[in-house]
């Protein structure tokens, strides 16, 4: 019956990760405010009702994938070894990400999502329920009891804005390392006692 479950929810994030990528590439071809959910629908090849099951708008669509990288930082800081220094391990969790480095459309669709206003509120959305799950996984890993020391939080803030930072950086300059480095570097540099 696990199985079942497991391939269950493999497909539920293949479709979530389909209609963010349709939501990403539509509206980096033809603007947010000319994207509609039913071409979102139509490109990930699924029924409106299907989207609605998993978004609740078009902006939440397209900031989709960044809930989704925190899910993959989080699963990465779980299969981490136990022992391992807290900072080396989500340096670790983070450059997991980015195996190789992303491809132009990456590029701007990361630039997409940095300047458009309209997506502000949904990324911050996205962002609070980031951090949510990788504080809780931080207190998990420190067996610190939920919400009973600001530690696993302070660390989750920091790991997000040193992400955050890591990629506005490698956006930004030109002739940077590969990403996966830039990231490790700003992440696996910080120390909270």
């Amino acid at each position: 019956m696990s199985s079942t479950v497991t391939l269950r929810e493999r497909k539920k994030d293949a479709t979530k990760t389909a209609l963010a990528n349709a939501a990403l590439d539509l509206a980096d071809r033809h603007g947010l405010s000319q994207l509609r959910i039913e071409d979102i629908a139509e490109q990930a090849g699924v029924s409106l009702r299907t989207f609605r099951n998993y978004f609740a708008n078009k902006e939440a669509a397209v900031v989709g994938l960044l809930t989704h990288n925190y899910d993959l930082v989080v699963e990465a800081l779980r299969k981490r070894p136990a022992d391992e220094e807290l900072w080396v391990a989500l340096a670790h969790a983070c450059k997991a990400l980015y195996p190789v480095d992303p491809d132009r459309s990456w590029v701007r669709r990361m630039r997409l999502l940095r300047a458009e206003p309209a997506l502000a509120a949904e990324k911050y959305r996205s962002d609070a329920t980031g951090l949510d799950a990788l504080s809780e996984q931080i207190a998990k890993r420190n067996e610190i009891a939920p919400g009973s020391e600001v530690y696993p939080r302070l660390a989750a803030e920091v790991t997000q804005a040193a992400l955050r930072a890591a990629i506005d950086y490698w956006l930004d300059t030109p002739r940077t390392p590969p990403l996966q480095q830039v990231v490790w570097d700003f992440i696996s540099r910080i120390r909270i006692t």
